[in-house]
């Protein structure tokens, strides 16, 4: 985890050898500093990379990139970054601090336990955005906003990508399947996690229980304003207020936008 001076962003990765069946895994870590000179950053990471060390993983404190200004980096203000991301789903969660706070709890176990069986039994891939969130900094309580309370613990926004095919071509009993076996995955997340939620933004749009998910606490005001601004819902959105009152007709099943709409 990082502290509020920055963000950093974790990828975990399966691959098992077709003919012998032996499983690899790779482990990817990039750290956004903000505000800090080479020397500064190279002391912040360092004693990660010592406990990565006593884990028997032989690596040493990288080489610090230094970025005058944030365009520098590579990801230039208003710009699209990387291509479309094809036909993968994924699932995600935000998992709040005490998760972590503690490694000898059980609650720490069964989290990492969570994670680890979704790469290694399930053979998904695993990224995570780690950052420093605290009501303290968010001024909260204090100030009031339709973000829900589980964002202000949050410390890391979890996601897990399913790269089995989900195109046009696949049988629909198949994509079904590859959804099912993913969600039950990332429902061993939600059960270590059972007061957070999810960032709609970047979740699934199958999301049980979506209005608790994504609004929390908020969708009971913000379902009100729903009703009192818009009565007839002209304005839709998968997933969004109010979109509970209507399906999507001939879908089969599937999270497409592209049949009738028509109210529940």
């Amino acid at each position: 985890m990082v502290d509020a001076k920055g963000v950093a962003w974790n990828y975990i990765r399966t691959n098992v050898d077709p003919r012998t069946g032996t499983r690899t895994s790779t482990f990817e870590n990039v750290f956004f500093l903000v505000g800090m000179l080479p020397a500064e950053a190279r002391a912040f990471v360092q004693p990660y990379v010592d406990d990565l060390n006593k884990l028997g993983m032989n690596i040493s404190n990288p080489e610090i990139v230094f970025y005058p200004e944030y365009s520098d980096q590579g990801f230039p203000l208003n710009a699209t970054v990387g291509g479309g991301a094809g036909n993968v789903r994924f699932g995600a969660r935000l998992f709040p601090r005490e998760n972590f706070e503690d490694r000898d709890s059980q609650l720490f176990k069964d989290t990492i336990n969570a994670i680890r069986t979704f790469v290694e039994e399930g053979g998904y891939t695993f990224h995570s955005v780690d950052y420093g969130a605290t009501e303290e900094l968010a001024g909260y309580p204090g100030s009031d906003s339709a973000v829900p309370a589980f964002h202000r613990n949050s410390v890391m926004h979890a996601t897990g990508f399913d790269t089995a095919s989900y195109g046009p071509g696949v049988p629909v009993a198949q994509q079904l399947a590859s959804h099912a076996r993913l969600d039950s995955y990332i429902q061993k997340w939600r059960d270590v996690t059972p007061d957070s939620g999810t960032y709609m933004n970047e979740a699934d749009p199958q999301e049980p229980d979506f209005q608790k998910h994504f609004y929390g606490e908020n969708w009971g005001r913000l379902s009100a304003i729903k009703r009192r601004v818009d009565p007839w819902d002209v304005f839709y959105a998968n997933t969004a207020v109010g979109s509970e009152r209507w399906r999507v007709e001939g879908t089969q099943g599937l999270p497409y936008q592209n049949g009738r709409l028509c109210r529940v």
